[in-house]
């Protein structure tokens, strides 16, 4: 009977995936079975005699050693007590032990006897889904912060676009003496700066429209290394790596826009000078990496990274860097935009930023920017530079804000346009329906359930000849790149001159009679005699 008792144990023991043990009264190993299923080998010798934290590799700082000592104290069972080592080739081994006292037939305390299991993929495992869960977060926060800021954009816009036009409509009449035109000038550049300031937040909110085209990231990069340098000044040098050879989608402006934020950034973080370091490759993004990142898809990526050697980002704050307005600078030293503008470029973009630091050691930004396969050729917009006056053509205005309607319609009358209007996508179909309209300006965002590329798309098919205009402070969801406009339809961004609304009329009856030219000399191929 006790032949087969022991060999009952030794089968037990030698199926388990746990390892038992027994300790004696000074709570020192006497007896540890081989755990078969582990990935290494147990060596005796480092533990049998030892006490549980005498053990080589044991980390007494991780786990609650006190309330683990007063148990064996008072000689109390215990239960999934988890505790650390280092094993011989430096890997971390989580354990998680539980046990009961012995006492021998006159009740003197003989010592443990237990099990202790390998936990360690499990405690992986659950800081891996933790930091998954903290990156989701993290991202839902952005999410909701970057819807908040689109809709303040539009407004803000809506109310610069008031204030630039009707300042502008004073200029133009030169009435003012030279001390009030300097304040009209000044009022007119704080207008710009609020404007530039609302693409920032369209750009962080990934609700600015974009004008992609396939272009080589070194490229941009080594055409701004001068100006880069000239921003750094003379006590940071800047360093180049580029060894990219794939295209990217992107829209080059914007790209400019991020590495010039980031290398303010980096200019910032080291007072007393240092190293900027920007280097870009080509580098592919497997399916384990890709899981661990919210929107982002397994495929070839150019990766731009712009390092610095500043005096790195304290941990405390690294997880709010990227929202809107979150700035360790002093008031007026920043607005706090500059990494969430680069943020929302890059996730509009299909792609991913990842930023590591070190105090002291400095600063590390990842920009991977997804692989252009098929080359897209970019449009080439003029830049305004003169008014384009009209030919008294009538022009519907459909614009949902009265004050910037209003003023629209007095910015066409002065260039020599004639205007009806209304704040509605259906007012607007009506209208086109029994109006002799000659060119359509719609606003994007409308109330009742169109909006103005509804009331574009409409036009394109019933009044095909007809020259058509977008104008939008945000787009929301209607459009997100340059592909979600028809064509020959471009979109003017609020708040606008009257010289850019001038140029914006003057280029869409152009591309119309392009476009008319080239159905026509279609026509006659088709049709030579």
């Amino acid at each position: 009977a006790f032949q087969e008792s022991e060999t009952r144990f030794r089968d037990f023991v030698s199926v388990s995936t746990d390892s038992v043990w027994e300790t004696d009264e000074n709570n020192r190993y006497v007896f540890l079975s081989r755990d078969i299923n582990a990935g290494y080998t147990l060596d005796m010798n480092q533990i049998l005699g030892k006490k549980r934290w005498e053990v080589e590799g044991v980390d007494q700082e991780y786990g609650d050693w006190e309330e683990h000592w007063n148990a064996l104290a008072n000689r109390k069972p215990f239960r999934d007590f988890v505790f650390r080592r280092v094993d011989t080739e430096g890997r971390l081994i989580y354990w998680t032990v539980s046990g009961k006292p012995r006492f021998d037939t006159n009740g003197e305390f003989c010592g443990y006897r237990g099990s202790s299991a390998d936990i360690t993929s499990e405690v992986e495992a659950q800081a891996e889904t933790k930091k998954i869960e903290e990156k989701l977060r993290q991202s839902q926060k952005l999410e909701i912060v970057g819807q908040l800021t689109g809709g303040v954009a539009h407004d803000f816009n809506n109310l610069l676009s008031v204030v630039m036009g009707n300042l502008e409509l004073i200029e133009e009449k030169g009435v003012l003496q030279e001390k009030d035109a300097k304040h009209l000038s000044d009022a007119i550049k704080g207008a710009e700066r609020g404007a530039e300031l609302t693409h920032q937040l369209l750009a962080y909110s990934r609700q600015q429209t974009l004008s992609p085209t396939a272009v080589q990231p070194s490229n941009v990069i080594w055409e701004m290394s001068n100006m880069l340098e000239r921003v750094l000044g003379g006590p940071i040098t800047l360093k180049t790596f580029l060894r990219d050879n794939w295209p990217v989608l992107i829209d080059p402006a914007e790209l400019e826009n991020a590495l010039l934020n980031l290398a303010i950034n980096a200019k910032d973080a080291m007072p007393s000078g240092g190293e900027l370091i920007i280097e870009c490759f080509d580098i592919h993004l497997d399916q384990e990496y890709v899981e661990a990142v919210e929107d982002l898809k397994v495929g070839d990526y150019v990766c731009v990274v712009v390092a610095d050697t500043g005096e790195g980002i304290p941990e405390e704050i690294r997880g709010r860097v990227l929202e809107p307005f979150f700035t360790t600078k002093e008031v007026g030293q920043g607005s706090g935009l500059g990494l969430s503008m680069v943020y929302g470029f890059v996730k509009q973009s299909g792609g991913h930023i990842s930023i590591y630091s070190e105090m002291g050691q400095g600063t590390s930004i990842q920009l991977y920017l997804p692989r252009a396969f098929v080359a897209e050729e970019q449009k080439e917009l003029k830049k305004p530079s003169e008014l384009k006056i009209g030919n008294g053509e009538l022009v519907l205005v459909v614009e949902d804000n009265l004050q910037v309607r209003q003023l629209v319609v007095s910015q066409l009358k002065s260039l020599s346009y004639e205007t009806m209007e209304c704040e509605d996508g259906p007012t607007a179909l009506s209208i086109l329906e029994n109006e002799p309209i000659d060119m359509l300006l719609s606003d994007v965002t409308l109330p009742l359930g169109l909006n103005g590329l509804d009331i574009i798309n409409f036009a394109q098919e019933q009044y095909q000849n007809m020259p058509k205009l977008l104008m939008s402070g945000f787009t929301g969801d209607a459009i997100r790149n340059q592909e979600d406009l028809p064509d020959n339809v471009e979109i003017l961004y609020k708040p606008f001159t009257k010289v850019r609304l001038s140029e914006a009329l003057d280029l869409a009856k152009k591309q119309r009679l392009k476009q008319d030219a080239s159905v026509s000399t279609e026509i006659d191929k088709q049709n030579p005699g």
